[in-house]
């Protein structure tokens, strides 16, 4: 079927944006410039935001009809019901930057301005692996609710404590799109790559898991997904 190539090669660009954003958020775990040029690192972040912008769209629109299928209805609403939280705390981001944002304003171009883009960047993955969740369930027998639960608790709480050490970054000063930082961010810079070093690979092992469920059940790599 089509829509099954289509969620592949979408699965498939989601992993490069979950290795860029990695290998970005490495470098940015301690202040200095340890591997990466200035040079590769303006490449690699766009790199991440377009691959996880674009991947995570065409599996939206890919399953997207699937919602109403009963038989699926609570697989997508645990995932649907965390990417509710992970979009209020992204509003709630939004509206404390227009409280104090200004044009002359140091916060204007900090991190600050990335923290409620990555709150909202986690509830679009919440609603990515519950499409691919769902689609699963449609082949094969789906994986059990709890485990669905526990990494949809898991991936909000580590999405939204990235937004949070972000947002307190900015209001510490540290501009965003440098490689490089000051000494005196490197303690919560370091908590701020943990945790989206972290919501990163909790979605890969949950994807890893999806797969290797359905692998069991047919026994050939090319009917996965």
């Amino acid at each position: 079927m089509i829509r099954d190539y289509i969620v592949k090669a979408a699965t498939l660009l989601l992993f490069v944006g979950f290795a860029s954003g990695l290998v970005g958020q490495v470098e940015l775990m301690r202040p200095g410039i340890s591997f990466i040029s200035p040079e590769l690192w303006t490449k690699i972040l766009p790199v991440h935001v377009w691959a996880m912008i674009i991947s995570t769209a065409v599996i939206v629109l890919s399953t997207i009809s699937l919602i109403g299928d009963r038989t699926i209805l609570g697989q997508w609403a645990i995932w649907l019901g965390f990417s509710t939280i992970a979009l209020l705390c992204g509003a709630l981001l939004n509206l404390a930057l227009s409280n104090v944002q200004s044009p002359d304003s140091f916060i204007t171009d900090t991190y600050f301005i990335t923290a409620n883009r990555h709150a909202y960047g986690t509830a679009l993955l919440l609603v990515a692996l519950g499409g691919l969740s769902a689609l699963q369930k449609v082949k094969f027998e789906s994986l059990p609710l709890k485990t669905s639960f526990v990494f949809a608790l898991l991936v909000t709480s580590t999405g939204i404590a990235l937004a949070f050490l972000q947002s307190q970054l900015g209001l510490y000063g540290l501009p965003r799109q440098y490689i490089d930082y000051p000494n005196e961010f490197a303690s919560l810079q370091l908590y701020s790559s943990i945790a989206a070093i972290t919501c990163c690979l909790l979605s890969v092992v949950y994807i890893i898991i999806l797969w290797h469920h359905s692998n069991k059940k047919v026994g050939t790599i090319e009917e996965v997904f």
